[in-house]
């Protein structure tokens, strides 16, 4: 949802919204360069009781809840719609030096075409395999899950 940051706030919003929004952005693609899969995804699916190594990397839980079979869609707009984005928002952020907003700008392309070939050229699961998702289900297990028992 985070790739509708123009339609949510009617425009650019603040100086602070964009720093926040920019700071997220880039949480979420360099979590697919860590993770191979969105960790936001992943920790939403951790509350469901499914068996996640049936469940591809790609799938996002609140879009097919809301869109159905048409997710994947949605999912390619979401996509085309973060660059746009996050073009916008770098462009209108004055009180960033353009070599920073370069550098941000490059390294947010890196990461976002790099988890865009990974899950396409491969079928990625969310699957204990990977240390890194292990962990954080282990962490979730233990603090979050405590509340549920």
């Amino acid at each position: 949802m985070s790739s509708f940051y123009l339609l949510f706030f009617m425009g650019l919003g603040t100086n602070f919204d964009r720093y926040v929004y920019l700071i997220l952005v880039f949480s979420i693609v360099l979590g697919w360069y860590i993770f191979d899969a969105c960790w936001l995804s992943f920790s939403e699916l951790l509350f469901y009781n499914i068996d996640l190594e049936k469940i591809k990397t790609t799938f996002h839980p609140t879009f097919h809840s809301i869109y159905g079979n048409y997710a994947a869609y949605i999912m390619g707009l979401s996509g085309i719609l973060y660059l746009i984005n996050v073009s916008v928002v770098l462009y209108y952020l004055k009180s960033v030096k353009l070599v920073y907003k370069a550098i941000y700008y490059i390294l947010f392309l890196f990461l976002f075409f790099d988890g865009i070939i990974k899950s396409r050229l491969k079928t990625m699961y969310y699957s204990i395999k990977n240390k890194n998702l292990a962990f954080c289900k282990k962490m979730h297990h233990a603090y979050v899950g405590y509340f549920y028992n």
